[in-house]
């Protein structure tokens, strides 16, 4: 594990420990984007930052890519985290031990709050990451907050087991887009009718703002402006300025990566050829499934409209004979292997090729023109980028029809497409690319429903602020 201090920081300048405490992989990577965007903030500011993270779920890659040290315990649970998907995997995790999990979770945050600077703590995890070096942070004084990224569970730890610490609510797992058209107006939706009844003119329910109204929160940064205009109402006014409308730093996270081979694969592609990004997700138990379905998407499409290329990024750790032999089962088969990617074309389409890369998700992301996705990030951000996206629902445990018309609401109709099937999703896929007018409106809608890039830079700035100018 490693403690961050900018290279030249000032003898006395500003100190911060901070925590981040997230519940989810998507709300890891959100995290991980704001901790960057503070190490780059405490350079500029030449000041101390000590960052660590509490993955509430699963194992934190998103922070150990991004070097923050992890702290435990770290013990991944049957339903992945999304229980409120499929109510059936609560009792898959309670066996699995979640509530003994959350308490150790718990009693994690609250010995932080009194370790020493720079030392390794008794939850910090060493696996894959540095030793904390010795840190001299002079005898000065020192701030520390907490920075709790995702629903009500980090919220909820942060504002108990954080005791009087402050910290910060990054609430990228809520928005008003679930349950609200654009027009402010509210789905017809007789499931949502028990909240809309607790909390007639707000998503985030009475006892998430009574968390939010704790003495120690300083800063709420709802996921887009609307649920931010929406949960300023509800609060009494003396809290309203703790809501800030920063942004959504999952549109921070699409970076293009240095791959020569896959780079210069992709600046050869016509401009005739249409690009198709194919997302099945990342969830171990379904992703293969998602991708089969995915490929007779695919190949419809090819059928109606032959000059297509399908750009398919995915986890460089990822064993491809799985999904090698569901291609060979449909027709796919390799033509070429490059440095950085390998190239398959369907039986009978010469012009129908996919390229199969591990890692380049925000090269794919930034190349393609359409999205076929069975995922839950990738998607987002994609249609942040102003682009459509194709969908149809899976198995689960991830997702399903629930998920995928939760996900039609959030995202909106006007850039993502729920169709039924595979056969669906392949015509839609060709008809989306036939109507430029479509394609256009989608640039509108992804700004209003993801915002702009830069999210995280702003919530840095925000934080330092209000927890380290702030007297």
């Amino acid at each position: 594990m490693r403690a961050f201090a900018t290279q030249k920081p000032s003898p006395s300048g500003p100190r911060l420990r901070l925590l981040a405490v997230s519940n989810g992989h998507g709300e890891d990577a959100v995290a991980a984007a704001v901790l960057q965007a503070m190490k780059k903030h405490f350079r500029e500011k030449k000041g101390w930052l000590e960052t660590k993270a509490l993955p509430v779920v699963g194992r934190g890659k998103a922070y150990v890519r991004a070097g923050v040290a992890l702290r435990g315990p770290l013990e991944p649970m049957p339903s992945g985290g999304f229980l409120k998907w499929d109510p059936k995997l609560w009792m898959d995790d309670l066996q699995a031990g979640l509530a003994g999990l959350t308490m150790k979770q718990m009693a994690s945050i609250d010995a932080w709050k009194d370790e020493t600077p720079g030392t390794v703590g008794e939850y910090d995890v060493m696996e894959g990451t540095e030793t904390i070096p010795s840190v001299d942070w002079d005898g000065n004084a020192y701030k520390q907050a907490i920075l709790a990224v995702g629903d009500v569970v980090p919220l909820f730890m942060a504002a108990t087991a954080g005791g009087s610490t402050p910290f910060a609510f990054v609430g990228c797992a809520k928005s008003e887009f679930y349950e609200r058209l654009p027009d402010g107006s509210f789905y017809e939706d007789p499931a949502s009718l028990p909240s809309r009844l607790l909390s007639p003119t707000c998503t985030y329910l009475p006892h998430e703002r009574a968390l939010m109204m704790s003495e120690a929160c300083r800063l709420i940064a709802p996921r887009d402006e609307m649920t931010a205009e929406c949960l300023r109402d509800a609060l009494p006014e003396q809290y309203r300025d703790r809501v800030v409308s920063l942004g959504n730093p999952m549109m921070d996270g699409v970076m293009d990566e240095n791959l020569p081979g896959l780079n210069a694969r992709l600046e050869k592609i016509p401009d005739q050829v249409a690009k198709v990004l194919v997302l099945p997700g990342t969830r171990e138990g379904e992703v293969v499934r998602n991708w089969e379905k995915l490929l007779k998407a695919a190949k419809v499409a090819a059928q109606l409209c032959p000059r297509i290329i399908c750009l398919c990024p995915h986890p460089p750790a990822w064993d491809i004979v799985p999904f090698e032999a569901a291609m060979r089962s449909q027709g796919w088969f390799m033509v070429d292997s490059h440095d950085g990617f390998t190239e398959f074309q369907l039986v009978g389409h010469e012009e129908c090729t996919l390229l199969w890369f591990g890692g380049g998700f925000g090269n794919a992301l930034r190349s393609a023109d359409i999205a076929l996705a069975m995922a839950g990030t990738a998607t987002e951000q994609f249609v942040g980028l102003g682009k459509p996206v194709v969908t149809f629902p899976g198995e689960g445990p991830q997702f399903t029809e629930q998920f995928a018309k939760l996900q039609e609401r959030l995202l909106g109709k006007g850039s993502l497409i729920l169709c039924a099937n595979p056969t669906q999703a392949g015509s839609a896929v060709v008809s989306v690319l036939q109507d430029a007018g479509f394609r256009d409106s989608c640039k509108e809608n992804g700004r209003l429903r993801m915002g702009e890039e830069g999210a995280a830079a702003r919530i840095a700035s925000e934080i330092w602020n209000r927890f380290v100018d702030a007297q």
